[in-house]
């Protein structure tokens, strides 16, 4: 009993170097990524990288914004979709840039009161924004760190509302964003 007791864990101990060496040979295929600073004001923005084969992958994020200042309430909601390129054989691994499109609704409300008379100002925000992300990821046993920037150009409109008016806004601009992102990558 103890021959056999002896060989199967020998064979357990053996098996598990060799699926955990398997396993640090694969290359990943999916990485989820979030943006930690946004949490301190209310935001949850989550990137999900699905790479299509050693060269490039698929991004898709998806965000949730909520904040409460005194009269001012803001929310939002964003998504978004690119597509990456990694000069060096190894998706998810590395140097990438490539195409990003992004489209974000935004909700911001102002009460206050004015002699005695409650007021609000509400305002609703949409923006189309195209970009291009350079990024640098790195990937340590999966926990993932990413640093870059975007350069784009956004184009939306404002509808303000108050009890007396409604107001329509147009605007266009150039859109210039940092990255940095934590994560794992499977």
């Amino acid at each position: 009993m103890k021959k056999f007791i002896t060989i199967t864990l020998i064979a357990a101990v053996v098996a598990g170097l060799s699926l955990s060496g398997v396993a640090i040979a694969q290359e990943q295929k999916y990485a989820v990524t979030f943006a930690p600073l946004g949490l301190l004001y209310g935001a949850v923005h989550v990137n999900f990288d699905t790479a299509i084969n050693k060269k490039t992958s698929f991004s898709s994020s998806l965000g949730k914004w909520i904040l409460n200042l005194g009269d001012w309430s803001f929310s939002s909601f964003s998504s978004g979709f690119g597509y990456k390129m990694y000069p060096k054989a190894g998706a998810l691994k590395g140097f990438y840039w490539g195409p990003r499109v992004e489209m974000d609704l935004l909700n911001v409300k102002y009460s206050y009161d004015y002699l005695g008379v409650h007021e609000e100002v509400i305002a609703f925000c949409t923006v189309f924004t195209v970009k291009l992300e350079t990024v640098y990821r790195w990937i340590w046993d999966g926990f993932t760190l990413e640093l870059g920037g975007n350069i784009g150009f956004a184009s939306g409109e404002i509808l303000m509302y108050t009890e007396l008016d409604k107001q329509k806004y147009s605007f266009t601009g150039l859109n210039v964003s940092p990255v940095f992102n934590i994560g794992m990558a499977f």
